[in-house]
């Protein structure tokens, strides 16, 4: 069985963009407006059947000071202590 453990900044997930990196489903759930996460994700670990993965990935962001809605957000992938693939997504509303 698969786990996320997910962490979340004190920052309101004002526009959702945490449901594009919970599950295989996002498309569903953000279509819906699920899962509707409180706050904005920080950092989310594997684990599989019962067994930490050496997988991590940390968000960051950059957020409009009138709206507070995520204009950049930055994931570092990384595979133990090496840090793996960097994304930088820009959302335009």
């Amino acid at each position: 069985v698969s786990k996320m453990d997910i962490s979340y900044t004190d920052c309101e997930d004002v526009s959702n963009v945490g449901a594009f990196f919970l599950g295989e489903d996002f498309i569903v759930w953000y279509t819906k407006g699920l899962p509707g996460n409180k706050n904005l994700i920080s950092k989310i670990e594997y684990s599989c059947d019962g067994m930490k993965l050496p997988r991590t990935d940390e968000f960051s962001y950059e957020l409009d000071t009138a709206t507070k809605q995520v204009k950049t957000m930055t994931v570092k992938q990384y595979y133990t202590t090496t840090l793996e693939h960097t994304y930088v997504y820009t959302f335009n509303y």
